[in-house]
């Protein structure tokens, strides 16, 4: 049995993990129901639950929670992470089959945002996960989190992996005596999920079958759309769009060396620089005319523009006319 342990410190002390389980009945008097965790984001974290795995609550399954010291009070918004997770284990199986718990910091915000938590209080959660006493195995924290503790960890011969480097679970099981640390990104939750839990079964047919209306839907406009191009001028279905790309608090050499690409690559037609101010930002904008909608565009900026990890960004379309790219360090301000 699998739970979801988050890691306690009080003041400067390490007392224990709080673990959440995902099962039927009660499985043992150590363990409480949990009908909602008393937490400030609650919202944040049952709309994620119900966006990544919409199953859970009819599972039959609920949520139930025991602790490592009973006579401890645990608290705090550090357990959000592992409390979703065992919710959405309602109504997704799990990739891992080793049976230890999996140690989980992290707060949820808005958007399925995965927050940093305190630095001091973390390295000490750190250190009671790296110490021989705990034969736990793994540890999925914030990256912003770990980036300062690579030397420790080194020491204490722990491996510490990038979610986007990996492709399934079981490389997890290759040496199971060696203690890892996965570390994921503010907007990785998503794909943390994904790559954590199996997809739920009984949604395997309902998602053929959108997959199959989907291409019935696509032959059927191609077949409306072609006839329509057959009967119509070229110039009068074709129209060119002025649109903008406007990027947020990147590095200016990043943004310029995205520029110089897209230019002679001739990427976009007309890529020319504007000048645009927003209050208390660091905003850089360029215009651009385009056949292709902004989907489309910002899949050739996925190309073109690099961004070295930790860093990463993330993209918001506005009106249809405006693609806005946002920079993210991995740190939470």
């Amino acid at each position: 049995m699998t739970h979801f342990a988050y890691p306690n410190v009080k003041r400067t002390v390490f007392i224990g993990c709080g673990r959440f389980t995902s099962q039927e009945s009660l499985p043992g008097e150590e363990y409480i129901l949990i009908e909602k965790l008393n937490t400030g984001n609650i919202a944040e974290i049952l709309d994620t639950a119900v966006t990544l795995s919409p199953g859970a609550s009819s599972s039959g399954l609920k949520i139930y929670f025991k602790k490592d010291t009973p006579v401890e009070t645990y608290v705090g918004d550090s357990q959000n992470l592992a409390y979703l997770l065992a919710l959405i284990h309602c109504g997704r199986e799990l990739k891992l089959n080793n049976h230890r718990d999996i140690w989980c910091t992290g707060s949820i915000e808005q958007s399925m945002r995965l927050k940093q938590v305190d630095m001091s209080g973390f390295e000490i959660k750190l250190k009671a996960f790296l110490s021989p006493k705990n034969l736990d195995k793994l540890f999925i924290v914030p990256a912003a989190n770990i980036q300062a503790f690579k030397n420790m960890c080194h020491k204490q011969k722990a491996r510490i992996l990038l979610l986007k480097e990996l492709k399934q679970p079981q490389t997890l099981q290759e040496n199971l005596s060696q203690k890892k640390i996965l570390a994921v990104h503010a907007t990785e939750l998503e794909q943390l999920v994904n790559w954590l839990f199996h997809y739920p079964p009984s949604n395997k047919g309902f998602h053929y079958l959108k997959i199959i209306w989907g291409i019935l839907g696509i032959a059927l406009l191609y077949l409306f759309f072609g006839s329509y191009h057959y009967l119509t001028k070229p110039d009068q279905i074709t129209s060119v769009e002025t649109r903008q790309i406007c990027f947020y608090d990147f590095p200016i050499d990043c943004v310029n060396k995205f520029y110089d690409s897209a230019v002679s690559m001739l990427l976009f037609e007309n890529l020319l620089p504007i000048q645009k101010n927003e209050f208390g930002k660091q905003c850089r904008c360029y215009s651009l005319t385009s056949t292709e909608s902004l989907a489309e565009i910002n899949k050739n900026l996925y190309q073109y523009l690099e961004v070295n990890p930790p860093n990463t960004y993330y993209t918001i379309y506005n009106d249809n006319k405006q693609l806005n790219v946002y920079f993210d360090s991995g740190f939470d301000h």
